[in-house]
């Protein structure tokens, strides 16, 4: 079973929504067959869009947990955010918090088309230390006509149908959209975020001094409890290994999800950090 939600946040008096138009012409017709609900909507105020991926999350729960969700989302876009026509910018950090909630029930299964120009900012959703909003996220790397995108839709929906395997479409739907459509993986971006908030020795040192100054402080805790955790502060592998464990355990949700501590088993301080392993 697959959920799939596209959302047309144009004026369709102006352009196309090829999104829905996706729906009707793929997903529909073999919707019944391939166990897909599409639910598509065409909305005009930006309340609506938060109140549908409201509204998704509460559907969603009908179903078991970990069904696998794709959701579009058809608008104007630019490095801040996304738009619908006629209202203000909705900066794309506003939408983490309601994708979170959706890639939490998918047992991070939820993939993210951002039909939008510039939609690979919707990168910036990720926030340092919390939860991932998505598994994955396709998006255009600058401005994009509508029939580009048109293309795309038809395709990706076409490929996974076909093979319901994520991983077995990419290498050619890639192959054929790379020069527009931008495509990052959970693990990807996971180590992006870890290098720019974490990985970073200033960042590193920052944090330490902060803890270290925090537990001097406290009366919460006994002496020896607090010599501990400042003997492993002015460790540093220990603590960049003891930060990266929990920044992975916070990102892939491994005390919720906990069978993604095999899925993502790679990713650990040796591979990541040492660099002893090279992510394809």
């Amino acid at each position: 079973m697959l959920l799939v939600y596209l959302v047309s946040g144009i004026n369709e008096n102006d352009e196309h929504p090829v999104g829905i138009q996706a729906a009707e012409q793929v997903l529909r017709p073999r919707g019944e067959s391939e166990d897909v609900l599409a639910h598509t909507a065409s909305i005009s105020e930006n309340d609506q869009l938060f109140k549908l991926l409201n509204d998704a999350y509460f559907e969603a729960q009908e179903y078991p947990k970990g069904i696998p969700i794709v959701f579009v989302i058809d608008a104007h876009g630019s490095e801040d955010g996304i738009y619908i026509t006629g209202n203000p910018i909705i900066p794309w950090k506003a939408l983490t918090g309601y994708f979170c909630q959706l890639n939490k029930y998918s047992k991070m299964n939820l993939i993210l088309i951002l039909g939008s120009c510039h939609g690979l900012q919707g990168l910036k959703m990720i926030e340092s230390g919390e939860p991932a909003p998505f598994l994955c996220l396709f998006g255009p790397r600058g401005r994009i006509n509508s029939y580009k995108l048109q293309c795309f839709y038809r395709d990706f929906f076409t490929m996974f149908l076909n093979n319901k395997k994520l991983d077995d479409i990419l290498k050619p739907l890639m192959e054929q959209y790379r020069d527009e459509i931008y495509f990052s993986t959970a693990s990807g971006m996971l180590k992006e975020v870890y290098k720019k908030y974490y990985g970073n020795k200033h960042s590193l040192e920052r944090q330490r001094k902060r803890l270290s100054k925090k537990l001097k402080k406290t009366k919460r805790l006994s002496t020896d409890v607090v010599n501990e955790r400042l003997h492993l502060l002015r460790d540093e592998q220990k603590f960049s290994r003891k930060m990266f464990d929990e920044f992975t355990s916070k990102f892939f949700m491994f005390d919720e999800i906990p069978e993604n501590k095999s899925r993502y088993s790679y990713f650990n301080f040796d591979n990541i950090v040492l660099g002893n392993h090279i992510d394809s």
